[in-house]
Parts: structure tokens; sequence; C-alpha cells
């Protein structure tokens, strides 16, 4: 058998298993197994494929057809250009949490050239804008993708990572050391950390419905990286309450969400002093009133 007939093969199986993307994955499949690249494959479409391959193939093919996500079966995914280590202690990251590291590294890029300015007019007594350098937390960081992808591309950045699941931890812990990165990790609830030590809080916490129906890919995902109670707004909720308590409030909040959390949201942020200044449908951005 070549890799084109097993290609053929897959897809055809994925596809009457309803999987729409039935022939990416088995590519990806492929890449994984034969470790080879999508170029090279396709040059070498019509090499054999040993039976030691084949058999490792065919079992990625079966975890497949049982709806079991293509990056837990191959423990790896793109995420902002890098590359994560996943398994089904954390959630898989979606291409939509990229537009979050995005904005997150906007602003940090702005506030840091009106910090800059704001010391040379002002002088280092300017209590505000002392640093230079920001402190940001990643809330429920889980696999860490968003946090490490803004210390790549910020490195002169603090950016701590905190996550509650023990199991996920040790899954952000391998992804620090794979891409090369020195973050703190920090095994805790956010209520118990202490967020005026920050000037930006990232956050993508569970904010599904807790009666939601999901799809059964997603139902391999840890629940407790999902769901916030009755109407998805239990832990943006306790995040405001903590941040109502805290010495000093962070400058902005960014945060993961969906549509129908938007009027409860901007609600719960300006009655903590926190206005909008960036919506879209899967991310706010709040700035704390002076």
């Amino acid at each position: 058998m070549t890799a084109s007939d097993w290609f053929k093969s897959s897809t055809q199986q994925l596809q009457a298993s309803g999987i729409k993307s039935a022939q990416l994955d088995s590519l990806i499949i492929l890449e994984h197994v034969l470790k080879i690249s999508r170029t090279n494959l396709l040059v070498h479409f019509d090499q054999a494929i040993k039976n030691s391959q084949k058999k490792i193939l065919n079992h990625c093919l079966e975890l497949r057809l049982q709806h079991r996500p293509i990056a837990y079966i191959t423990n790896s995914i793109e995420f902002y250009g890098f590359n994560f280590y996943v398994d089904d202690r954390v959630l898989i990251p979606r291409p939509e949490s990229e537009e979050l590291v995005t904005k997150a590294n906007l602003m940090i890029y702005l506030f840091y050239i009106i910090r800059l300015l704001v010391k040379f007019e002002l002088g280092p007594n300017f209590e505000l804008f002392q640093r230079l350098k920001f402190n940001v937390a990643d809330l429920g960081t889980g696999s860490g993708n968003i946090g490490i992808s803004l210390s790549l591309i910020n490195p002169y950045s603090r950016v701590d990572l905190i996550e509650k699941s023990s199991k996920a931890i040790e899954v952000c812990r391998l992804n620090v050391v794979k891409n090369n990165q020195k973050n703190q990790i920090f095994l805790s609830e956010f209520s118990k950390i202490d967020l005026s030590n920050y000037d930006f809080i990232v956050a993508n916490l569970p904010y599904l419905p807790s009666k939601l129906k999901l799809n059964r890919a997603t139902s391999y995902e840890p629940n407790t990286a999902l769901f916030s109670g009755q109407d998805g707004l239990k832990d943006y909720t306790k995040l405001f309450q903590v941040i109502s308590k805290s010495s000093k409030k962070p400058l902005l909040i960014i945060l993961e969400k969906l549509d129908f959390l938007d009027n409860q949201l901007l609600n719960l942020a300006e009655l903590n002093n926190y206005h909008s200044i960036i919506k879209t449908k899967f991310m706010f951005c709040f700035l704390l009133n002076y």
C-alpha cells in the first residue's frame, strides 16, 4: 500500500463518519506517522508504507473515526505560529484565541510607548509609570498557549502562567520547556493570587453555560475548562470580585468570550470601574478608569 492509497481509503472512511475535515485529517495523520513534511509527502505520495507504519496509521484513523480530536491524536497543534504539545488534560487551542494574543500584544506595545513618553515627560516619580516592563498574568493558562505566545513575541515583558488544574500544569510545563521560555508557573486558583502585582490580566476562563450541548469532538476535552455555571459567568464574576478587592487594579483586562455574554460582562466591568475599549466577537479589552 502507498501513502496515496491509504489517504484515499482513510478519507472515504472519515467522510462516511461525518467528519468534514476528512482530507486534511488524513494528511495530518500521514505527516505525523511518517514524520514527513506536507510538501515531501505530496511529492512522494506514491511511496510504499511499511507494515509497522500502516498499523500506527490505522490506529490513529480508528481514534479519529471515534471523533477524537486530531490534535489529541498527534499531541501537537500550531498556535500563533508556534507549536504546542496538547493532550486530553487541556483544551485544544482555538484559532479565535489568537485574537486575544494579537490584541494583548498591541496593547503592550501601545502602553509601552505611553509609559516611555510619560517617564521622560514627568520623571521617575510618577508612580503609575515607574516601570517600563509590564507584568502580565495569564489566568486559566491550560496548555500555556496564550501566555507563552505573548512571551515569545514580548521577551521584555514578564508573563506568569496561572492554572488551578494540576494535570493542565503538567502540560503547561512541557510547553514552557518546548518553547525555551522561563515563565513562572503557579498551580493555584486565581482568587488566591495577588492580582495587584500585574499590569495586564489575560484570561481565557471557562465561559460556557453548563447545559450547552457540544459536538462529539469537544466531549473529549476537560469539562472544567469549558463550563462555568448555568449562565457561563461564574468564573468571570469571580474574577471581577477578586479584582475589586485588589489594593491596586490592573490597567487592562483582556478576556475571551462569546456574544451572548456581552451585556453581562460589560455590567461586571463597569461596576468595577472598567470600560470597554476593544470588543470583537470573541474578546473584550477593558481599561481601568482613572
